[in-house]
């Protein structure tokens, strides 16, 4: 074979006449009225007639596509693909000018049929990339903003269509707010595994129990025993964890504890409890000194003789059932019944059942 070129859409093939002669069964007196062989061979118009003596190497004949070169049938250089403005028409295995339909077009093309011609360019959505569409030709974002906010799941795009599959096992997911549990992605849901055990959760607000995760829950088994709890407000008992319960057992034995308001009672813990023992008789419960402490209760005596300077001859204020009633020049007690005060130089005298000099200051008759 000498050369070959392409004229248009007709593929033009030129051979020496010692090798088409007798290919497909025969040679021809000359070119039918089309100019094209029965081979589909354009005859060149410098080339002789072939002599009717010639071999015949090729008897059997070619295929359709095929000539007979050296004896041999080999097939026609292929036409296709084809430049732009053309379609390769398979029949004929040419290029062809002009294309009518999307099926003429080579793969990555389409038929802009008022131009009648192939254009690179999608036909269909199955000629883009899945998360694209086939938009006038051109494979765009088809699914902008696919995001479902979910961490489990993997967000993707079918031809225009927003996709969630399942995914991401392992990743992180929201916090269910439960120390005790963990947040990981499994099978495209937030799942809540137990965590590890020990780790502290919620204080249920006893100080003598922990507060530790176990199993993925919060458990609050007893705390140390001897730890300091929630004070009862008794100055009598101590505040001290138990087997996971605030107790109070006694403490500060003897101790002070709260007045219950009585001048003539003391405060003092026994056993647990504040009790209140009456104080000392004869005490003063009164700022004047007009009454004084009689088995635990605060009393005002017949008489009472308050003097200050340490002798009772001092001017004395002498008070009479608790109320001041005059003031004297003096004060003793004449006997264990027997009140001695002085008045306008004259002592006068008053009976009553006890007669007690508490002091150079006081002097008391019940």
């Amino acid at each position: 074979m000498n050369f070959t070129t392409l004229l248009g859409p007709i593929l033009i093939v030129l051979l020496p006449l010692s090798l088409v002669g007798g290919c497909g069964g025969g040679v021809d007196d000359g070119p039918p009225d089309d100019g094209v062989t029965d081979e589909g061979v354009a005859p060149d118009a410098d080339l002789d007639t072939p002599q009717e003596d010639a071999p015949d190497p090729c008897a059997a004949g070619c295929g359709p596509d095929q000539v007979c070169v050296g004896g041999t049938c080999v097939d026609l250089p292929p036409a296709c693909p084809c430049p732009l403005e053309s379609y390769c028409d398979l029949a004929t295995n040419t290029c062809v000018v002009g294309c009518t339909a999307d099926g003429q077009c080579d793969t990555g093309r389409y038929c802009d049929v008022p131009q009648r011609t192939c254009r690179p360019g999608c036909r269909v959505d199955g000629d883009c990339p899945s998360a694209e569409s086939c938009v006038d030709h051109a494979c765009v974002n088809a699914c902008p903003g696919c995001d479902d906010g979910d961490p489990c799941t993997v967000d993707g795009c079918d031809h225009g269509s927003c996709t969630h599959v399942a995914g991401n096992d392992g990743a992180a997911c929201p916090d269910d707010g439960d120390p005790c549990t963990g947040e990981v992605c499994a099978g495209g849901v937030c799942t809540h595994p137990a965590a590890g055990d020990g780790g502290a959760c919620a204080d249920e607000g006893n100080p003598c129990t922990l507060d530790v995760c176990s199993g993925g829950a919060c458990i609050h088994p007893a705390g140390s025993d001897g730890t300091a709890c929630t004070d009862d407000g008794s100055a009598c008992t101590g505040d001290v964890c138990a087997s996971g319960t605030c107790t109070h057992p006694p403490a500060n034995e003897g101790g002070a504890c709260a007045d219950d308001g009585n001048a003539c009672t003391t405060e003092v813990c026994v056993a647990g409890s504040c009790t209140h023992p009456a104080a000392a008789d004869n005490t003063a419960c009164a700022a004047d000194s007009s009454r004084f402490c009689l088995s635990g209760a605060c009393e005002a005596p017949t008489y009472a003789c308050v003097c200050c300077g340490g002798s009772y001859w001092n001017p004395v204020q002498m008070y009479e059932n608790g109320t001041l009633w005059q003031d004297v020049e003096a004060c003793q007690c004449a006997s264990t019944t027997t009140l001695n005060y002085g008045l306008d130089g004259w002592w006068h005298m008053a009976t009553c059942s006890n007669c007690i000099e508490l002091s150079d200051d006081i002097t008391v008759c019940w």
